[in-house]
Formats: C-alpha cells, structure tokens, sequence
C-alpha cells in the first residue's frame, strides 16, 4: 500500500469522526452530569485496554529483537496505560480522584516513551542502530574462543 493512498485513509477517517461528533452529533454521549460514564465509554475504555494488552503480547514475544532497556521502557508504559484508562472507568465527578489518578498515570506512561523514543533513539542512535551488529560480533567471537578449546594444535 502506498504512503499516499494510508494518508487519504487517515484523513477520511479523521473526518468521519469530526463530522459524527461535532456536525451530525450522532457520537454517543460519555458522560452524563449527575449519572457518571455511559456504557459506551465503559466499553470503549475496555476495548483500548484489550488493545493494549495485546500489544503488550507482541511486543514482549518481539523483545529478543529489539534493545532490551527500550523494550523494558515501553513495556512499562502500556502497563501504566492500561491502569490510567482502567481508572478512567471509575470516575462519577470529572474532576474526581479517579480521573486525577487516570491522568497522571497517563503522563507518567508518555514519560516512559519519552525515555524509550527520544532519549534512547535520538540521544544513542548507534546503540539501536547496531545492537544486532554487536550481537553477532559477540556471539561469533564467543564461538571463536570456545572452538580453540577444541582445536588440537598440530606440532611436529
């Protein structure tokens, strides 16, 4: 696919939801003053923490290829995702306990990408870029220095 024809997609499904929630007002209500979160943001929050835990999944059975301290980083920042959009489901008074504890779990989740993407990528991109590099230099040359074990000189 190209890169154009996924940028068209994404400008019209942007559009799709501007035009339901702020011109046709058909997006569903959630959160009702008086009566707390609807049903649909309930679901909708769950569904993001579905989603995220199977990210969650794929990037841990992914780890062995990518740099262990980013993979950690991220890691810990879905978990936090998941239990700021998990709080997010609790709060009755949007300016409750629950939704200050949602946000702040947020910010300390783009925190953790901060730490993973722009100090770790940007700020060492050579570790990144040659960790595989590495790898292979030092499993061939642990491969080397055992071999010479059983290597036998031959003398005369």
């Amino acid at each position: 696919m190209k890169l154009s024809a996924v940028f068209v997609f994404y400008i019209l499904t942007t559009s799709l939801l501007f035009l339901t929630i702020f011109v046709l007002n058909v997006f569903p209500d959630c959160f009702i003053e008086g009566t707390g979160l609807t049903t649909f943001k309930i679901a909708g929050e769950y569904i993001i923490c579905a989603i995220l835990l199977l990210a969650f999944a794929i990037l841990f059975k992914s780890r062995a290829f990518l740099d262990d301290h980013v993979v950690k980083l991220v890691l810990a920042s879905i978990i936090f995702t998941i239990l700021s959009e998990l709080s997010f489901t609790l709060y009755t008074d949007l300016y409750g306990l629950a939704n200050m504890v949602g946000h702040y779990l947020k910010v300390v989740s783009f925190y953790l990408i901060y730490k993973a993407i722009i100090e770790r990528g940007l700020a060492q991109p050579f570790t990144m870029i040659f960790r595989e590099l590495k790898r292979n230099e030092d499993r061939y040359g642990n491969q080397k220095k055992s071999s010479r074990r059983y290597l036998i000189p031959y003398r005369r």
